[in-house]
């Protein structure tokens, strides 16, 4: 079962056991315009999305972290893995820092698309040159440099 909840008042969207929570945050408020969806502009509603993150991202300061989770809250969404998309797929590296992005349990998390290896190891390192600490792949501290929006 799947309930999807659109607040037009607040902009908001909330679902409860929708595996297509995501397209429904992006979808919606075309749809309740009563614009026809296509191809074209569900490109630019994605693009509005990764954008949204991009320009979140440029606030997190040097030196901290911030988790999918809190940008995800930040937008009003809990579509966390569409935000760990929009990280994935960062055209403006390094000045857009999505290497200080990491998991809600502190863990380093995935860099490139990948969740182990060498470009794992470059987040570390991005992030250890930064002077945030890392130890076995979970930032040291965590709750001390974690970057609330």
């Amino acid at each position: 079962m799947c309930a999807i909840a659109y607040c037009q008042r607040s902009g908001r969207t909330q679902s409860k056991g929708c595996a297509l929570f995501g397209a429904a945050i992006i979808l919606i408020p075309y749809l309740l315009r009563h614009e026809e969806v296509t191809a074209s502009n569900r490109v630019t509603l994605r693009m509005d999305f990764d954008e949204r993150v991009w320009k979140l991202m440029e606030t997190i300061p040097r030196g901290r972290v911030t988790t999918y989770g809190q940008i995800g809250r930040k937008l009003n969404t809990k579509a966390y893995r569409a935000v760990g998309n929009a990280c994935r797929k960062n055209p403006y590296a390094p000045r857009v820092p999505c290497h200080r992005v990491v998991r809600s349990d502190g863990t380093v998390g995935g860099f490139g698309g990948k969740i182990s290896g060498k470009t794992v190891e470059e987040k570390t390192r991005l992030l250890r040159k930064e002077n945030v600490k890392v130890k076995n792949g979970k930032i040291v501290d965590f709750e001390k440099v974690l970057f609330r929006f």
